[in-house]
């Protein structure tokens, strides 16, 4: 049997996870879910013991500050294998909301096949609204419960100096009406590439990937001017279907 535990909860202001695990263990319990772990002060401590006392459970754990969970102060490197969940790629989102199975795409795939690939993949959703609405709301999965309430869930952030947001439903947060486009399409690129590949800034253009392909974010007018004698470079732009080194900006949301 398995049971779900939130390490956020009062009982764990004055009680010992592992005085509970022990006593749900007795009932048949052997798959703990326990979530918010970094709320908890012995979290460390208390699943390396675990782990120790018990060979027939199974943990998994979960917390939402990396930081906190990195300061852990006792060794687990040997114990378990730690995964970083990213939010919601476009293609998961569309998953999500729409009930559409697409395949994962690779880097290289999206830059050789990316007419044919639009062309196919645009039957399955509407350009226009599904892209925009991701844009918005679909980075995290609670969307699913309240669009309304989706920004207010997230508006504790501060706004930060000229830097990349994490994801593009941040920037709609500090200006839900003025969003800076440029910033949402570069911040959407940076988010979506850097969950799978290594991306970098470089000399020219907005972003170097695998230190091997170049790219320059922006609209439908955006040229090849500033990549000219730039090896491996691409513009990745807002629009539905691309040709030659103008790749579909969305495309990228395939990715993972």
């Amino acid at each position: 049997m398995g049971i779900y535990v939130s390490l956020d909860d009062f009982y764990f202001e004055t009680h010992r996870l592992v005085e509970s695990v022990e006593s749900l263990y007795e009932l048949g319990y052997r798959v703990f879910l326990l979530d918010e772990v970094h709320r908890y002060g012995w979290w460390s401590k208390d699943l390396k013991q675990l782990y120790d006392d018990y060979e027939d459970i199974q943990i998994i754990a979960t917390g939402s500050s990396i930081l906190d969970i990195s300061k852990g102060n006792a060794d687990l490197s040997r114990r378990a294998s730690v995964y970083h969940l990213h939010g919601l790629s476009f293609r998961e989102y569309l998953n999500f909301q729409k009930n559409i199975n697409l395949p994962k795409l690779s880097l290289e795939e999206i830059l050789n096949k990316h007419q044919i690939l639009a062309s196919e993949i645009l039957d399955t959703f509407n350009f226009d609204s599904d892209f925009q609405n991701y844009m918005r709301f679909g980075y995290f999965p609670y969307f699913l419960e309240s669009k309304n309430a989706y920004h207010q869930g997230i508006s504790y952030l501060q706004k930060p100096e000229k830097i990349y947001l994490q994801n593009p439903n941040f920037i709609y947060v500090f200006s839900p009406e003025m969003a800076n486009i440029g910033s949402v399409r570069e911040t959407f690129f940076l988010n979506q590439l850097s969950a799978v590949h290594s991306v970098t800034a470089p000399k020219f253009g907005d972003f170097m990937v695998d230190d091997t392909y170049v790219f320059e974010v922006g609209g439908a007018s955006k040229t090849t001017d500033q990549l000219r004698g730039i090896p491996h470079s691409y513009l990745a732009l807002d629009i539905e279907g691309g040709s030659n080194r103008r790749v579909p900006l969305w495309l990228f949301g395939m990715l993972y």
